[in-house]
């Protein structure tokens, strides 16, 4: 593995994590203050956050496929 495919994999890592982190934390803000029961909410959350993130990790490596670092 080269220098610049090491570097591009783990780029690509701190911003998925990024974008994962926010989306979390923004949506979960969202739904607990929408959503009076904590049960209730964390349930939605996890249905969110499972179809949610399949989309957005889609959308993260189709623009990293097209990103030469």
């Amino acid at each position: 593995m080269s220098n610049d495919s090491k570097r591009k994999a783990i780029t690509k890592t701190i911003s998925w994590r990024i974008i994962g982190s926010l989306f979390t934390v923004i949506s979960s803000s969202i739904i607990f203050s929408i959503i009076d029961s904590i049960s209730t909410a964390a349930l939605v959350m996890g249905m969110v956050e499972f179809v949610s993130k399949i989309i957005l990790y889609y959308i993260h490596e189709r623009i990293w496929s097209k990103i030469t670092i």
